[in-house]
């Protein structure tokens, strides 16, 4: 199984709508949800102006800055046969290819060329 990290950062059009709703969020808590509600209106205006915060730091970083989540892929795939006979030492890689020849599987110029291939690697 193969691991891979992928960076995502939201694209500038997505951060736009964020920062107004956090702005208009920030406004609505100081103005109606503190007054009314008292703590759990400061919890209101610290949460949006936390998303506000984070909406900002994206829109105005660097490309290159390293803000941003992260995706993990697994791939779980079967190696192909080409990956196998690779990875398998030459010795029963030869013994495959002869015992395909003496089988009438392949031709003898085939042989040649393969068993050539698997000396060359070495």
């Amino acid at each position: 199984m193969r691991r891979r990290r992928i960076r995502y950062r939201p694209s500038k059009y997505a951060l736009i709508p964020s920062l107004i709703a956090g702005i208009a969020f920030c406004v609505i808590g100081v103005t109606i949800v503190i007054p009314q509600a008292g703590m759990f209106g400061v919890l209101w205006t610290v949460i949006a102006a936390a998303i506000t915060a984070n909406s900002i730091r994206y829109l105005f970083a660097s490309k290159d800055s390293s803000y941003g989540g992260e995706y993990i892929v697994e791939d779980d795939f079967e190696a192909s046969e080409s990956d196998e006979s690779s990875a398998e030492d030459p010795e029963a890689r030869l013994a495959k290819l002869l015992d395909l020849y003496q089988k009438g599987l392949i031709t003898r110029e085939e042989y040649d060329r393969k068993k050539a291939d698997i000396l060359n690697e070495l």
